[in-house]
């Protein structure tokens, strides 16, 4: 390095002392690094000058840009360590890590069911008694959602090795995957959670990625038109906004000062009933309406300048005295702007549009009060408001978000958090996600594979290898065949992983719980990971686990389903019958079918019906089944053709 460094330490002697050389965010203590992998390390120093990285004797050199940042590769190296990786400037200035070990990396991602952490798994207070491990480290993605792709990550992340005081804070599917891999792999396994609840599949993917995937052409132009300048940005998303509402459910003249509310029902707000006015209960989701009455002096409507609704629950549109004044998405607070001479001395019509899609309780307004903004302090509404509802959640097709609202945002997710790792080898990626998008499993559908395209992609690896974590049991069981969202998106990620030759589905349905979401066995859905990564990324001659459907065919008056992956036998637990099988027609009409066990195949007895086109399993939100194979997992839900 000398060589490199003697013309260059005489052009840049103040900016090496001024900035030293630093690891980009994703290197910290502790850190695990992908063995058998080129080894792409980053960071920052001081521009144009020459800097050395070093790791287990081995060294190479690289140069910083205009900007500071420099990136160098190390060598592919076997699994081993503790190994220090330093960085040293022309100055011999050095910012080092330490106890770096190279084992297998693995990257988990989705939202809050890879978000849930170990500390409320099943039994977890015995788990967190174990002793430290320092086989088994992990690292976590701090949240950050900008509308433009970012290099490098906000804040230094921390490496952690799991012991009693640290394990309680990492994923519990992924630690459960880690514990089991690591007795196989014989190496320190590390996994990086990237995830956060509520995410649709469509935040994590790149901008590039969705200008192929229609409708999100627009919407992307529209976020980066959002980070050039957020208010022009606000203001043509609001015209998307408005033609959605008025195909869908016109404003009818709501937001007119002389509107005829006299039969809408009374709130008095924030939030209590008024028994004496006769007020009914506002807490639902869906498009809900609401007007108040404001009656002002002329001082006082002169000195008002915005108006503060506290925090709402998703979308809100405000209207004062007929004229659109603004609008807030993802439940973001801030004031309203007032045009000067909109108000007036006397009545004061204030009238908002509210849009909660995202639960069936908590649409309301001025949660936490509301006021007006005015020179010399703020001015209280009174709590009376008229409301009505216009849809609930259910009766309304889905509402086009603002493409940088948070867990609904185009990309931003990428942005923040996939992005700024592409200098990360991985070994596999864990994704668990799909409940925020059941509603539309036709475009996951599209969505899907191309986020498993983007991914690799990004970290350079064609095939890296995806293990799908299937949707669990949710909601309601079904005493007879109907529609089921959560069924539809569970054969959609059944056919994205039959496309895919480097990706596997793991069967969960056995390890919900139909009243929450969050299901607390974890362990079962990480040691099935675990299983389906050492079939799918270690090569190891075992089944991903679960029977699985190779074909349906007509005998006589029956319906037979072949399978696979039976590791031996199909068996029925609790009864000789096989339950949870479905006929369907063409209209998808369907009925309950008598299934037994023949071999490696199910029998639907005298289903071979004139118009039988369909055969289905397991075909419920929150499906009773009894059908597994020698491993001891259940049978894959799936919906078939019959030719």
């Amino acid at each position: 390095m000398r060589r490199l460094l003697a013309p260059l330490l005489v052009a840049t002697p103040a900016l090496a002392q001024d900035a030293g050389p630093q690891f980009d965010p994703l290197f910290a203590d502790h850190a695990v690094i992908q063995r058998d992998r080129p080894i792409r390390v980053r960071g920052t120093a001081a521009p144009a000058q020459a800097v050395a990285v070093a790791m287990a004797g081995k060294s190479v050199e690289a140069v910083t840009d205009a900007a500071g940042a420099w990136s160098a590769t190390l060598p592919a190296m076997p699994a081993g360590g503790p190994y220090r990786l330093t960085v040293t400037d022309m100055a011999a200035a050095t910012a080092a890590i330490d106890d770096v070990m190279v084992g297998d990396v693995f990257l988990c991602g989705g939202q809050s069911n890879m978000s849930y952490l170990t500390k409320f798994a099943t039994n977890a207070s015995n788990q967190l008694k174990v002793a430290a491990d320092p086989a088994v480290r992990f690292a976590t993605i701090p949240i950050n959602q900008p509308p433009l792709e970012q290099a490098r990550l906000g804040d230094r992340i921390a490496w952690k090795t799991a012991a009693p005081d640290s394990l309680g804070e990492s994923s519990a599917v992924c630690y459960y995957m880690a514990l089991e891999l690591k007795k196989t792999a014989g190496v320190t396994i590390g996994f990086i959670r990237s995830s956060l609840g509520g995410t649709r599949v469509e935040s994590w993917l790149s901008a590039d990625a969705l200008r192929q995937t229609p409708p999100f052409g627009d919407r992307v132009a529209a976020l980066q038109a959002f980070a050039r300048l957020p208010e022009a940005g606000r203001a043509e998303w609001q015209r998307h906004v408005e033609a959605w509402w008025q195909a869908t459910a016109p404003d009818a003249g709501r937001t007119r000062p002389d509107y005829d509310d006299m039969s809408w029902d009374w709130a008095q707000l924030p939030g209590q009933r008024n028994p004496s006015k006769g007020v009914s209960d506002t807490w639902f989701g869906g498009a809900i309406w609401y007007r108040h009455e404001a009656t002002l002096d002329a001082a006082t409507a002169r000195r008002i300048s915005a108006l503060d609704l506290g925090a709402v629950s998703e979308d809100a549109t405000v209207w004062i005295n007929g004229r659109l004044v603004g609008a807030r998405e993802g439940g973001r607070r801030e004031p309203y702007p007032v045009p000067r001479g909109l108000l007036k001395a006397g009545r004061n019509l204030v009238a908002v549009r509210l849009l909660d899609q995202g639960s069936e309780w908590k649409t309301r307004v001025c949660r936490d009060g509301c006021e007006w903004i005015a020179s010399g302090g703020t001015v209280p509404l009174t709590p009376d408001w008229r409301y009505r509802m216009v849809a609930r959640s259910g009766d309304l097709p889905l509402a086009p978000r603002a493409p940088w609202t948070g867990g609904q945002g185009l990309g931003t997710l990428y942005n923040g958090m996939i992005a700024p790792l592409g200098a990360y080898a991985f070994k596999g990626v864990v994704w668990y996600q799909g409940e925020s998008n059941v509603a539309d499993p036709g475009t996951y559908r599209r969505l899907l594979p191309g986020l498993m395209r983007d991914w690799r992609r990004t970290f350079a690896d064609r095939d890296l290898p995806f293990v799908l974590v299937q949707l669990t049991a949710y909601g309601p069981v079904a005493t007879k065949p109907g529609k089921s969202d959560w069924a539809a998106l569970r054969e959609v990620q059944r056919q994205v992983s039959l496309d895919d030759p480097r990706t596997a589905l793991i069967v969960t349905v056995d390890a919900g719980d139909r009243w929450d979401i969050h299901p607390a066995q974890k362990k079962i859905v990480g040691q099935r990971a675990a299983r389906a990564m050492r079939h799918l990324a270690y090569g190891d001659p075992i089944s991903v686990g679960g029977p699985r459907p190779l074909s349906v065919t007509r005998r006589g008056g029956d319906i037979i389903v072949r399978f696979g992956d039976t590791d031996g036998a199909l068996l029925t637990y609790s009864s000789p019958q096989a339950i949870g099988f479905e006929t369907c027609d063409a209209a998808r009409v369907c009925a309950f079918a008598e299934g037994r066990v023949e071999g490696d195949s199910v029998v639907l007895t005298g289903a071979n019906e004139g118009n039988t086109a369909f055969v289905r399993y397991a075909w419920a939100n929150s499906p009773v089944v009894n059908l597994f194979g020698k491993t001891d997992i259940p049978a894959i839900p799936f919906e078939l053709a019959i030719p």
